[in-house]
């Protein structure tokens, strides 16, 4: 491993399928910062609900927090915009890198490896979250994926944990402690882990003994779909539970912030079968959006569409793609 300098710029990378709690544990982070300054790399803005009373501007691909963070999209322009954040005057204390809950984290580590030889930055670790309540439900070749993800990681977040039995966990900790022998594992709920656990300084030495990833990442990136909606005006309640139910036969994945007439602003999650409301402020245009991601053999980008229409007037704008066209 090569020597990378005490004085570079400390990078987390964050990774775990969808819905796993990735970017809860990155807003626990920002909220646990103690006066730290991060900058934290996202796949896009419309993947990732950073606190709303965090956000203080938002220009183009970077969203500045109101505790001195930056949030910036993970683009093309991604090295570039490390490094230069590495070799600012006054660099921030740490970069947090959300990967894709539908592809390979590993496959960041080649475009750090570049940095990291040049001493600009360090790799500090690289955390897995995993949903101990769908980690049985997920199909097999995607399961397969997060162990082999799993592996590759310094600390394995199992997450969710009031959701399953003892008996679940064991099983599940069983095959993680197997299939990635030098992680840690680590129980959890809602991603709740100390910012100090994660940049003691320990991960770089365990990671020696981590087997490199090969040179051919496997990923099912395009099996997935994605939808996305966006409304002017307030939903109706009831049609919106109807749809929420069709998500959830088809989704693995949706979420969102929405305007429902007559109670407000709520927060909208949806992980499988569970799905939960909470209320929140509304965001700065006031526009309700809703993003739905699954396996393109099962969510029908027409019938969501179709059904999400019906919840407000000709205002409101839909969008469906392969996520394999993100860039």
């Amino acid at each position: 491993m090569a020597k990378v300098a005490a004085a570079a710029l400390p990078v987390l990378i964050v990774g775990g399928f969808l819905g796993a709690g990735k970017t809860t544990l990155v807003n626990r982070l920002l909220g646990d910062a103690k006066g730290r300054r991060f900058v934290v790399f996202v796949n896009d803005f419309g993947a990732i609900n950073i606190d709303l009373d965090l956000v203080e501007t938002v220009s183009e691909d970077r969203i500045a927090l109101s505790n001195g963070c930056v949030c910036c999209s993970l683009n093309a322009d991604f090295v570039a915009s490390l490094a230069a954040f590495a070799r600012a005057p006054d660099p921030p204390d740490a970069v947090v890198i959300e990967a894709s809950g539908v592809a390979d984290p590993r496959a960041l580590e080649g475009s750090l490896a570049a940095l990291e030889t040049a001493g600009l930055i360090r790799l500090e670790i690289r955390i897995y979250v995993i949903d101990a309540d769908q980690f049985w439900s997920i199909d097999a070749p995607l399961l397969e994926d997060i162990i082999d993800h799993a592996a590759a990681s310094d600390l394995l977040l199992l997450n969710k944990t009031d959701l399953v039995d003892v008996a679940t966990l064991c099983e599940i900790e069983c095959i993680l402690q197997e299939s990635a022998p030098y992680a840690q594992v680590l129980r959890c709920l809602r991603a709740d882990v100390p910012l100090a656990l994660l940049m003691d300084g320990s991960w770089e030495r365990q990671r020696a003994a981590v087997p490199a990833p090969s040179q051919e990442l496997r990923s099912h990136v395009d099996s997935f779909v994605q939808w996305s909606g966006r409304s002017d005006t307030a939903l109706d309640r009831v049609a919106f539970r109807a749809l929420a139910q069709q998500l959830s036969g088809q989704a693995l994945r949706a979420k969102g912030i929405l305007h429902l007439a007559g109670e407000g602003w709520v927060r909208f999650h949806l992980v499988g079968w569970r799905a939960n409301l909470e209320p929140c402020p509304p965001p700065q245009d006031r526009s309700s959006r809703l993003v739905a991601i699954g396996l393109r053999n099962r969510l029908d980008p027409e019938t969501i569409e179709a059904a999400f229409r019906t919840l407000s007037d000709s205002r409101t704008q839909t969008s469906a793609h392969l996520l394999g066209s993100l860039p």
